[in-house]
């Protein structure tokens, strides 16, 4: 896992736990990279932290309808496919035009940041 990656409010998977949570902070100490969660009020190591990989039950979380969730009242969408080997499983588009993306995005915090270049909004969880 790398911290470039990362922003806050992405999710992220305790190692330990197995359970998904928030990043809070992010923090370079030393030249070694903590992360605050929602976990706990104090940071852990980086290492200690996974990607969460993008299944369905989480896209439902995330608000997705099918593997798609619409960004606006204007047909806006963004459409995920999962468990292809091709690396185009992301299309943005509108009623009329969608154009794939020419990589693969695996994890939630990928689909975190697209989501948020696009619309300037987080993606919000469903607890």
């Amino acid at each position: 896992m790398e911290a470039k990656n990362l922003r806050i409010g992405n999710l992220i998977k305790s190692k330990l736990l197995g359970t998904i949570h928030k990043i809070e902070g992010i923090v370079n100490k030393n030249n070694k990279i903590y992360l605050y969660t929602d976990l706990q009020d104090a940071s852990s190591d980086i290492k200690d932290w996974e990607y969460v990989s993008i299944t369905d039950k989480l896209l439902k979380k995330l608000s997705f309808n099918n593997g798609v969730i619409m960004l606006n009242d204007s047909f806006d969408y963004i459409s995920i496919k999962l468990n292809t080997e091709y690396f185009d499983n992301v299309v943005i588009g509108n009623k009329r035009h969608g154009v794939g993306l020419q990589y693969k995005i695996e994890y939630a915090h990928q689909l975190q940041n697209l989501f948020f270049a696009v619309k300037n909004t987080e993606l919000e969880i469903e607890q």
